[in-house]
């Protein structure tokens, strides 16, 4: 709080400890959230994606993906030093947590000309959000876009904050420009969202040309042409790094044209739904903004703000840009709410400083009733906040339970199948290595003959029952059920079963590879004969070539199983009473 916005000394005091102490607790929050916090299907599609480039595969080109690609580069280093263990997926969420430290700092930048209190208070209103912060601490290409669109704002508002002489001031001007606009093309490289609300600083852009100002008064974006240079920039070094690499016409074709292809045929989701329900949950920090918002406004009127139309712009098109989506989903509100918490601090701030004033005019319980209705209102939020960490399904042991499972199971190189590469650190079976809900609607047909092709091509023996399979085509469906079977609710190996239908019997097993394989239960071979190609079986663990064998069976009418005997070794048993556990869409 500055020397101007009042208060005696122990009012002061106390307004500090309450702040201070309310940011430690939700920054230790934030960061719990972030690190047991169950992963949601698309979290573990991104950790593929970034152990794909650490294992220097090419996005769009060796691996299907429709999202900018600098997420998984830039995430890709964890598996450099973590190796291809799937539980490291653990460390791209600690990554997140930085992003999410960042984007702090530059949001509290952007209220440091509105007094030390709003600077302060920023960080605080942003981490309160339950709905900003379940999303932003996920992995997610969102909260990078949003944490590089954040920082390009608070470099342009951050000018004419330093003194100096002219010349001195024009170089700084320069280097900041600059600075921002590489920060907005990263913004790009991380995500296509920012086409949306990223463009104001095009109508920026236009205003710095055309528009002049007030003698003295600094651009928009302080200085247009190297704001120009920086930006084009690093989107010309994208473009020319996919082009070396030979991705730039499929980064086009899966980035754009596919992906507007599938925006028009995808589930619609209403704009409203997720953003009145991330209101109501924080409907005091909302409250806050609006205040805020009209503050910002007047000072905007009166000409004492050079960018907080700028800002206020933003905060229009992040909210422009997630109703403009046919599926409005909630994570598209990360940029609208991250700059909520800009104006709502500024509320905060302009309502202590009524209340500060008020205690001048003699009514001395001002400042103690403004923050006692203040620590009211975040009670909800908090409460909100707590019962999250309360509930049991929501942590993530038992997601790295599987994934260490996955980890033992197999071998590094042991290709897996699911529908959102949730192995995280093991090679996929097809290109296409998840579908969105329009692709298994639409092309069906086409997943059931490529999938068991690709599958049986890579030598695939492990799969992930996640929360997609149910929405497969019926027909791949039983295919999996029949050469998968469970080793748990959610890992399924490679293996048939036979027997059960009379004494005797014939059937065919398909070997996904040259390897070895287990007859279960092992007893089967005491009280019956079994012959596989012809040749009797005494051992239950035999050596089989990738194919097709003939089982001869005679005996007791038992059923039986051929199983892919896993890289720990271990005989196991098909588990048909445990329950899938590891998927969540959210």
């Amino acid at each position: 709080m500055d020397g101007e916005q009042g208060g005696s000394p122990r009012a002061r005091a106390v307004v500090w400890a309450v702040v201070g102490g309310l940011l430690l607790l939700f920054a230790a929050r934030t960061a719990d959230l972030g690190v047991s916090k169950q992963y949601s299907i698309d979290e573990f599609q991104y950790a593929h994606a970034a152990w794909l480039v650490a294992q220097g595969e090419v996005p769009y080109r060796d691996f299907f993906e429709v999202h900018h690609p600098l997420l998984y580069v830039g995430l890709s280093p964890v598996f450099l030093v973590a190796g291809d263990d799937p539980e490291a997926i653990r460390f791209l969420r600690l990554a997140m947590l930085v992003l999410v430290g960042w984007t702090a700092w530059s949001l509290a930048r952007l209220n440091a000309g509105h007094g030390r209190l709003a600077r302060w208070l920023t960080p605080l209103m942003l981490l309160v959000m339950l709905p900003w912060t379940r999303w932003a601490t996920e992995i997610r290409n969102d909260t990078l876009a949003f944490a590089c669109f954040a920082a390009c704002l608070a470099t342009l508002a951050g000018a004419g904050r330093r003194r100096g002489g002219a010349s001195e001031d024009a170089r700084r001007l320069g280097r900041r420009a600059l600075l921002a606009g590489v920060l907005l093309g990263l913004a790009f490289w991380a995500s296509q969202k920012v086409v949306y609300y990223g463009s104001i600083l095009f109508a920026a852009w236009l205003a710095d040309l055309f528009l002049a100002g007030p003698a003295g008064r600094p651009r928009l974006l302080l200085r247009p042409a190297s704001f120009v240079l920086g930006f084009c920039a690093v989107v010309v070094a994208g473009l020319g790094v996919l082009a070396s690499l030979g991705a730039l016409d499929d980064w086009w074709r899966w980035c754009f044209a596919w992906a507007l292809e599938l925006e028009r045929e995808h589930v619609q989701i209403p704009w409203a739904q997720h953003l009145g329900a991330a209101l109501r949950d924080a409907w005091w920090v909302a409250a806050l903004a609006l205040a805020g918002v009209v503050a910002t406004l007047r000072r905007v009127v009166a000409s004492e703000a050079d960018h907080d139309h700028l800002l206020l712009l933003a905060l229009l098109a992040a909210l422009v840009a997630h109703a403009a989506q046919k599926t409005a989903y909630a994570y598209n509100l990360i940029p609208f709410l991250g700059l909520l918490a800009v104006f709502a601090a500024r509320g905060a701030a302009a309502g202590w400083e009524r209340a500060v004033a008020a205690r001048a005019a003699g009514r001395s319980f001002a400042p103690y009733a403004a923050l006692a209705c203040g620590l009211l209102g975040m009670l909800p939020l908090l409460r909100a906040d707590m019962a999250l960490a309360r509930r049991a399904h929501d942590h993530n042991a038992w997601q790295h339970h599987v994934l260490a499972e996955v980890a033992a199971l197999t071998e590094p190189g042991d290709a897996c199948y699911d529908n959102s590469g949730s192995y995280v650190a093991r090679p996929h079976s097809r290109f296409e290595f998840y579908t969105e809900r329009t692709t298994r609607r639409r092309d069906a047909e086409r997943l059931v003959a490529e999938v068991p092709a690709a599958i049986l091509e890579a030598g695939t023996v492990l799969m992930l029952r996640d929360r997609r399979f149910e929405t497969l085509p019926d027909a791949l469906r039983r295919w999996l059920r029949r050469h998968f079977q469970p080793h748990g609710g959610d890992v399924w190996l490679w293996g048939q079963r036979f027997g059960g239908r009379g004494l005797a019997g014939r059937g065919r097993f398909l070997a996904v590879r040259d390897d070895e394989y287990v007859v279960e239960p092992a007893e089967r071979l005491e009280q019956d004969r079994l012959w596989i190609d012809g040749k009797p079986v005494t051992d239950p663990v035999l050596r089989l070539t990738a194919g097709e064998h003939e089982v001869r069976w005679e005996g007791l009418p038992t059923p039986f199983a051929l199983l892919w005997l896993p890289a720990d070794g271990r005989r196991w048993r098909p588990d048909d009473e445990a329950s899938p556990g590891f998927s969540v869409i959210y």
